[in-house]
């Protein structure tokens, strides 16, 4: 009988709408109307380039780092740490959290869902008490309740309902005010977001009437009855408005045309826009050039100090709640810990790898904190005989240590 067969047993009747949990909310989560009256949930705030630009830069930055299980060992007064092989959460992080998922998947959906909705959840499947596998839970199919100082939780699939203990769930959680409940980042930017997306149907509207609104109809002769300005103002809209045949136009009877121009410029759409992106790189503490904006002052000696505070201010938070809620939720044995290996962020730069191991085995005479074997570990190799030695130093030395 499979994980799902037993917890779908658990399950009661189909929740009502009464005991729907989104009623349940608190005001903030369903509130999520701009003040214009556009309706904001996470699914249309992804539709602007620059929100899915910030949520996939912090969600794939957190996923193509490898994750590990080390454990720390005691031995001579001196501590050692090795990856935990041998601790099944190891290839459940490392490698395959549940059967339709590789870690990189399921990290980038659970990072997603923090960022966007403040929350990201998995169930956690045991055998024989355990975890075999992570099975990912919708946010808005998740209910969390502190009571006497105890978690539980109330997930809602397919219109039933379970309730699980602290220890059935991992959740991850973005910043929170009451430790309980990340903030849904959605809901509170609605205003940035509704104005953002009010601006690109603004341009978009724009660009259908040709960048100018219609002009005016005169008649310096007799006035029209209301019926017949009706009449007038639809045929001429059918001919020359947005899809109409064009074409040249004939006026007669002391009529006249002023168009009203007003170019793109003139309204500061341009502008506007790129404004709310710097706006949205705020809400989500993202750097505008990691969302593809950058002005002419940008050079690439600060454009690499600008990679690298995206790694320090933006990457290393979420690194950190992860990092922590792993060891929280998964994690029994207490010398064991989760870790992220940062290294991973430089695979695509052949340079400055080969600038970090040269340092990292000794470069100038300098005591080295890596050894061979353990860069070729990095890399992907097989180890060498004699690599496991671990360069001392040498205050006169001045030659690098042969890689």
């Amino acid at each position: 009988m499979g994980f799902w067969t037993n917890l779908l047993s658990r399950w009661g009747p189909r929740a009502s709408d009464g005991d729907n949990f989104i009623r349940n909310l608190p005001e903030a989560y369903r509130n999520l109307f701009t003040r214009s009256g556009v309706s904001l949930t996470p699914d249309t705030a992804l539709q602007l380039a620059a929100v899915l630009c910030a949520v996939r830069v912090i969600a794939e930055g957190v996923a193509q780092v490898p994750l590990k299980v080390i454990r720390e060992e005691e031995r001579d007064g001196k501590t050692y740490r090795k990856p935990a092989t041998d601790d099944p959460v190891y290839m459940i992080l490392h490698r395959r959290p549940n059967s339709w998922q590789t870690s990189f998947e399921w990290r980038e959906q659970m990072t997603m869902h923090a960022v966007l909705c403040g929350n990201a959840y998995s169930v956690i499947g045991r055998v024989n008490g355990k975890i075999d596998e992570l099975i990912p839970v919708h946010p808005d199919q998740m209910e969390v309740k502190f009571e006497r100082g105890t978690l539980s939780y109330r997930a809602t699939i397919d219109g039933r309902q379970t309730d699980l203990d602290a220890k059935d769930v991992f959740h991850l959680r973005g910043p929170t005010m009451d430790g309980v409940r990340g903030l849904p980042i959605v809901s509170l930017a609605r205003s940035v977001l509704g104005l953002s997306l009010d601006l690109e149907e603004s341009q978009a509207n724009l660009q259908r009437t040709g960048g100018r609104p219609s002009g005016i109809l005169a008649n310096k002769g007799t006035a029209l009855s209301p019926e017949k300005k009706a009449e007038l103002r639809e045929e001429w809209q059918k001919k020359f408005g947005p899809g109409g045949e064009g074409g040249i136009a004939v006026l007669d009877g002391g009529w006249e045309f002023a168009a009203m121009m007003m170019t793109a410029v003139d309204a500061q759409h341009i502008e506007n826009r790129r404004f709310q992106i710097e706006e949205i790189g705020r809400t989500f503490r993202v750097l505008p050039l990691m969302l593809m904006h950058a002005d002419k002052t940008a050079t690439f000696a600060s454009t690499e100090q600008f990679f690298i505070a995206h790694v320090v201010h933006t990457l290393d938070p979420w690194i950190q709640r992860w990092e922590h809620s792993l060891d929280r939720d998964l994690l029994d044995d207490p010398s064991t810990y989760a870790h992220f290996l940062l290294q991973g962020l430089m695979r695509g730069a052949a340079a400055d790898r080969a600038e970090y191991y040269t340092k990292a085995l000794g470069s100038g005479g300098a005591p080295a904190w890596h050894t061979q074997n353990e860069i070729r570990a990095m890399e992907d190799r097989d180890p060498i005989e004699g690599g496991d030695e671990l360069f001392r130093g040498s205050q006169n030395a001045t030659a690098k240590p042969a890689a």
